[in-house]
């Protein structure tokens, strides 16, 4: 397979049948001059299943390149941990926008890297965090109990959970296997509820008109 090579592409929103994929867009030059880029995974189910080989987090981690351009990145359905390994290797300083819809892993392991790469030493111009990662129910007392389900840990300090009772379309197609999924997310929910692309049950929505204090000065719901 020949190396990816746009050189000349500045905006791309692009479709992706394996998170492992993910990685093609950051290996030699691929994307030399992009500023806005939005990655969907369109084969939910494996991300949802959490599992997910070693080898998808190690090969982004391996391919690193400097998106010096960046300003905004979306990222959707992927696993949580094969993204903080890329963020990690990306040197973005002029990231202004980072939305990452349902996040999936099966552990709380990746949150503590998640949470300092998200900090102004890594990403210094960030204005826009947006994000909603998603772990089996299990973890909810893990959370509940663990340091970083404080608000003041965070960059924007705007972080919630919920619960959320899904099913899981297997590669059947055909056979649906329901999930109850524990989910932190950031307000304002609105923002996620844009780039959501399925609704298993009312509770996500309900949460977009509940009322929360954050914090408004530092997060601009509209500049999406």
């Amino acid at each position: 397979m020949e190396p990816l090579s746009w050189p000349n592409t500045v905006q791309l929103t692009l479709s992706i049948q394996q998170p492992s994929e993910l990685k093609l867009l950051f290996q030699h030059n691929a994307l030399p001059v992009i500023e806005q880029l939005n990655v969907i995974n369109e084969n939910q189910y494996i991300a949802l299943l959490f599992h997910t080989s070693k080898s998808i987090q190690d090969n982004l981690r391996e391919k690193s390149n400097d998106t010096i351009y960046l300003k905004c990145l979306i990222l959707r359905y992927m696993i949580l941990h094969g993204v903080v390994s890329l963020i990690g290797s990306l040197n973005m300083p002029l990231l202004e926008k980072l939305i990452l819809i349902e996040m999936y892993d099966d552990t709380l392991d990746c949150i503590g890297e998640f949470q300092e790469l998200c900090s102004s030493t890594h990403l210094p111009c960030l204005k826009n965090l947006h994000f909603s990662l998603c772990f089996p129910q299990e973890m909810e007392p893990m959370w509940q109990m663990s340091s970083f389900n404080y608000n003041r840990q965070w960059p924007f300090n705007n972080i919630d959970c919920y619960l959320d009772d899904c099913y899981i379309r297997t590669q059947k197609e055909s056979d649906l296997i329901p999930k109850t999924l524990f989910v932190i997310y950031t307000h304002p929910i609105n923002v996620l509820f844009r780039y959501k692309r399925t609704f298993y049950n009312y509770g996500f929505t309900t949460h977009i008109y509940t009322s929360h204090s954050y914090n408004s000065a530092t997060i601009d719901s509209m500049d999406l």
